[in-house]
């Protein structure tokens, strides 16, 4: 059992494997050879099982349709016999009862009076006593003679077949009956005056008549113990026809075919059982011609083998116009057209056989990237490229590493496919080797980094079952080659697995919070924002945290961006949105007025229905729109700059007021920031660090400031841990600080409590050209 599964798995693998067309077209002309020959025999064969039915159907209704007749001849001729049997015992009785004085010349007359050719009276002692036939008188018959075993038999009567008299040779049927006074009586009719009286139901005219029926040769007649009764010819009568040899059959009688175990014959015996009163009385032979028969299946042989040459001939064509297509196609799915090399199709075909096969071969994956290849294509030109890329490939296919296939990627990349290698070390070896495969021209001073090929390596152990997953392993290495690193290569470990397992469960952890936001997997806390001058609370800035069942506590950096990377970010962004609208109804009924910073991603800005989100969600609150500020990174400007300042201009329509974060290190400038519909601008946490650590001259922070307030626009600044940058922010006129040296993120319940121990603002703050004066962002 486990050599059939073996051997069915190598089958299996067998046809699995990616073949070339070329190969495919050699299989498709054997496939279709071999079919066209099994057709043929096929066919020869049905065609003459065909002919043989139908011949051995005609013979057999001719054989039943006779035999009714032959039945019927053969009990008409029974009766006849019985008939002259009852007329012996009439005449054995006659004599039997009135015996008693006759003569011979008594029996003379009445042998003469009812047409018998014999009369005979046995006396006592066993001889002839009385008979019309003078000369038979005193005959004794000897022992084992009929006569004698009727004599001695004791019965009163009995009929002879046919026989032959002993004494004149003469075939007579005898009759016997025994007088009461022991005296034995013989009556003997001739044979010949029976024939007469049964020739009107001669069977041989009935068998010549069933010869003129097609492939009729010749009819017989025999008794159950295969002896001819009669014949068609006349012939053979009385001859045993022997038995058969061997099981012979009417289509192994014809012939015809390359294996025949069975000598061809010209004639075949078909057998019909002729029964009288429900008995076998004998067979019905016909000799069936097979030449005929044999004739017409060699012709429609013939014609059907033209048929399928022409078929055949057809097939090689449409085979070749397939190959050449097949061909094209091919070269057009799986082959790289610049490069010549297969192409990422082909490789994941290959890559899955060798997944699929048992036992697997040991293979490993390294992904190969051209460093900067984009720039060098803009700098120099696309034609300039395409031939980097084919001198790359042909320096990479010159080293002919053992065991290794090379595949076009993508634009960039190119993957080799190793099999069988000696270890990790010899990978590394052939990437060392590899690394410098990039073309250099005279004169060419270009960094190694720029210079050197870089790879991320897999070895694909027997956890790998898909490709995709392979696939993405190596390409998880790549992304972890550092450009300034010892080694231009990374192979794919533990810890990357484990990263992106983290990433995973993070990610499946995130959309149980999205489907369930009452679960607290997404949950917020607040710092808060005080006014530099009274340093009462102004407003807090929500922060998103994540309280995972596998990890704990995920920083908001690392599921933020897995949100990004996976598409949540929108869906994520609305629930810590309506999280932090319900904070503000929560303070509403405690009795405090307060304002809270969002921070919205570049993601959710360009959402289509972003604004229109945000009114929804204010509505469903029945949170103030003044009670809402929105934060969003100077990064959001970078995709579509006019879309942004529009949605922006539209939400502060609503009356809600907006931020931008982290200013001064990213893409907004001074000049554009009068054009922004923003209220506030928060101080990047960078430019507060130095003022611990510059002197007053060197910083710019001061600046900003100014910069801000010129243009109507208050100011926050953020990651405020000491005094001196307290008293240095609050004597440049910094507008709100934010920071440590306050208080770190709080829940819900103890931000209320940091209320209550800090006075907040008044509620009367007034409005100046559409600015808030009291704007804040997180």
């Amino acid at each position: 059992m486990k050599k059939r599964r073996t051997f069915r798995r190598q089958v299996d693998q067998m046809f699995r494997k990616p073949r070339d067309v070329g190969f495919l077209s050699k299989v498709s002309l054997l496939l279709v050879t071999t079919f066209l020959c099994l057709a043929l025999i096929m066919i020869s064969r049905g065609i003459k099982k065909h002919f043989v039915k139908e011949l051995e159907i005609n013979a057999n209704n001719l054989a039943f349709g006779y035999n009714h007749s032959l039945t019927k001849t053969v009990e008409a001729s029974n009766v006849v016999s019985q008939l002259i049997n009852e007329k012996l015992e009439i005449i054995s009785g006659f004599i039997s009862n009135y015996g008693q004085g006759l003569t011979s010349e008594d029996l003379k007359k009445i042998a003469l009076m009812i047409s018998v050719e014999e009369i005979d009276i046995y006396g006592d002692s066993g001889e002839i006593r009385l008979s019309n036939v003078d000369e038979y008188i005193g005959w004794i018959p000897p022992d084992n003679h009929p006569v004698r075993n009727f004599i001695l038999s004791g019965a009163t009567s009995h009929i002879d077949p046919i026989r032959d008299n002993t004494i004149t040779g003469h075939a007579v049927l005898y009759g016997y009956a025994r007088m009461e006074d022991g005296q034995i009586v013989q009556v003997g009719i001739n044979a010949k005056v029976l024939q007469n009286l049964i020739q009107e139901f001669e069977v041989n005219d009935l068998l010549r008549e069933m010869l003129t029926h097609n492939n009729v040769e010749y009819v017989k007649y025999i008794s159950a113990s295969r002896v001819i009764l009669d014949s068609s010819s006349g012939e053979e009568i009385g001859n045993v026809l022997p038995e058969n040899s061997q099981e012979e059959t009417l289509y192994d009688a014809i012939g015809i075919g390359l294996f025949q175990s069975v000598q061809p014959k010209d004639y075949f015996d078909v057998y019909e059982p002729v029964y009288i009163n429900g008995q076998n009385a004998g067979d019905l032979v016909i000799g069936i011609s097979l030449e005929n028969t044999r004739n017409a299946v060699k012709e429609l042989n013939r014609s059907v083998t033209v048929v399928l040459i022409m078929l055949y001939l057809a097939a090689l064509l449409m085979i070749h116009l397939l190959n050449s297509k097949n061909r094209k196609l091919s070269y057009l799915a799986y082959e790289d057209e610049l490069t010549k090399l297969p192409n990422h199709k082909y490789l994941r075909r290959i890559l899955r056989y060798e997944l699929n096969k048992s036992p697997r071969d040991k293979i490993a994956l390294v992904l190969i990237d051209i460093p900067r290849f984009t720039r060098v294509t803009i700098a120099r030109g696309y034609e300039k490229g395409n031939v980097i890329l084919r001198t790359i490939a042909k320096n990479i296919e010159a080293l002919n590493i053992p065991g290794a296939e090379l595949f076009r990627y993508s634009d960039e990349k190119f993957m080799m496919l190793i099999k069988n290698y000696d270890s990790k070390e010899s990978l590394m070896g052939m990437m060392d080797a590899l690394s410098s495969a990039i073309p250099m021209e005279d004169g060419e001073n270009i960094e190694k980094r720029f210079r050197t090929l870089t790879f991320g390596a897999l070895e694909v152990t027997e956890k790998y079952r898909r490709v995709g997953e392979a696939l993405v392993d190596v390409m998880i290495a790549m992304d972890n080659v550092k450009e300034d690193g010892a080694k231009p290569y990374a192979f794919f470990d533990e810890a990357m697995e484990e990263r992106i397992k983290r990433e995973n469960l993070i990610d499946k952890e995130l959309r149980t919070a999205i489907e369930n936001p009452h679960e607290e997997i997404i949950y917020l806390a607040f710092q808060p924002i005080v006014d530099s001058r009274s340093e009462n609370v102004a407003a807090f800035e929500a922060l998103a945290r994540m309280n995972s069942k596998y990890y704990d506590f995920v920083p908001p950096l690392e599921f933020i961006e897995i949100a990004e990377k996976n598409g949540l970010m929108v869906p994520l962004g609305q629930i810590i949105l309506e999280k932090a609208l319900d904070f503000i109804k929560n303070s509403d009924d405690q009795g405090y007025s307060v304002r809270i910073a969002v921070n919205i991603s570049a993601i959710q800005v360009l959402q289509e229905n972003f604004v229109s989100m945000v009114k929804k969600a204010l509505t469903k609150s029945g949170v103030k729109p003044s009670d809402l500020e929105l934060e969003i990174t100077e990064t959001v400007f970078l995709s579509n700059y006019d879309l942004v300042n529009r949605k922006l201009g539209q939400l502060k329509e609503l009356g809600v007021l907006i931020a931008i974060d982290d200013f001064g290190t990213g893409y907004s400038s001074f000049a554009r920031l009068k054009e922004l519909h923003v209220d506030t601008v928060k101080i990047d946490q960078y430019f507060i660090g130095r003022i611990s650590t510059l002197s007053p001259k060197e910083l710019i922070t001061g600046d900003i400031i100014n910069m801000v307030h010129k243009f109507g626009l208050k100011t926050v600044a953020e990651g405020i841990e000491t005094q001196k940058e307290r008293d240095y922010l609050r004597d440049a006129g910094c507008d709100f600080l934010q920071g440590y040296l306050y208080s770190r993120p709080l829940s819900e319940e103890k931000s209320f409590s940091y209320i209550k121990c800090h006075s907040i603002m008044d509620d009367n703050i007034t409005i100046e050209s559409g600015k808030a004066e009291n704007g804040m962002l997180s």
